[in-house]
């Protein structure tokens, strides 16, 4: 890369001044960067930034990727509540002109480890369960993004919801709530009307045409087919376009139409693959 013609400092982070022996990341970094900028110094050339080996020197690193703990400050540990005030009444008496290794890397690195066994207590695993699983999903949707089909295309790994309605004016609660759920997961959203013929009248008619008016508002694609089982129809459905998630209304919740609601949810489960099921109360019609 060619820069323009500018000025700079060649300085290594464990050459400004700090508390315990030892340049870091802390308020003397900050204090230097802002000292950068406002004497319009372009390049900043740090050096290795590695764990040093035999001799401590920068080009002489145990690794090309790891980062020196040594440079971590220390007082960011206190401020959290990971490191007490008394931790650092041991302080050893440290040389501000020349780096001490030997007594920087004791003191330093008994610190780090009650610091990091504080950090890793009970109160927060569960947190870091989550943060690790979240992490992991990211890594593994980038990775799945860049796989492509025999074809060269690339390959479908988007949630793909598909949202089942009738005429009920209700449905457009469902439509909405899939709606929100194919948004929050950059999604594919679908909105499957399967006509039994029991929709004929003019009323069904038209409210079936306000939800699908509705469902298009919200950039669903809407699906018509016909069949007199709708549970068949949604799992043909859910099989051929590869479906991750649907969403069912309840509506019918007392006798008989319970029963018949329930039994044809059964029959989907039992037809379909695997697929997660939503199912939201709609307010009865």
């Amino acid at each position: 890369m060619i820069f323009p013609r500018c000025s700079g400092i060649l300085l290594h982070i464990t050459s400004l001044p700090a508390a315990h022996g030892i340049g870091d990341l802390g308020p003397g970094a900050h204090e230097f960067v802002d000292f950068l900028a406002e004497s319009r110094q372009k390049i900043w050339q740090v050096l290795p930034l590695s764990p040093t080996g035999y001799g401590d020197s920068p080009y002489q690193c145990f690794s090309s990727f790891a980062g020196n703990p040594l440079l971590i400050d220390l007082w960011k540990f206190e401020e959290r509540g990971l490191l007490e005030s008394q931790d650092f009444a041991g302080s050893p008496q440290l040389p501000t002109d020349v780096v001490d290794y030997g007594k920087v890397i004791a003191f330093k690195y008994a610190l780090l480890r009650k610091a990091a066994l504080n950090f890793f207590r009970n109160t927060n695993l569960v947190a870091l369960r989550e943060l690790a699983l979240r992490q992991v999903t990211q890594a593994v949707d980038r990775t799945l993004s860049e796989l492509k089909t025999e074809d060269g295309q690339p390959l479908q790994v988007r949630e793909r919801i598909a949202v089942c309605i009738s005429s009920n004016p209700a449905a457009q609660y469902l439509i909405a709530r899939g709606a929100r759920m194919a948004q929050a997961m950059d999604g594919d959203l679908f909105v499957l009307y399967v006509d039994t013929g029991a929709d004929e009248s003019d009323e069904n008619q038209r409210t079936l045409a306000d939800n699908v008016r509705f469902a298009e508002s919200v950039g669903a694609k809407v699906v018509k087919t016909e069949g007199k089982i709708v549970a068949e129809k949604v799992a043909e459905f859910v099989r051929e376009n590869h479906v991750t998630q649907v969403v069912f209304g309840r509506s019918a919740t007392k006798g008989w139409k319970r029963y018949f609601y329930l039994s044809a949810i059964h029959k989907f489960l039992r037809d379909t693959p695997a697929v997660d099921v939503h199912i939201v109360t709609q307010e009865m019609r």
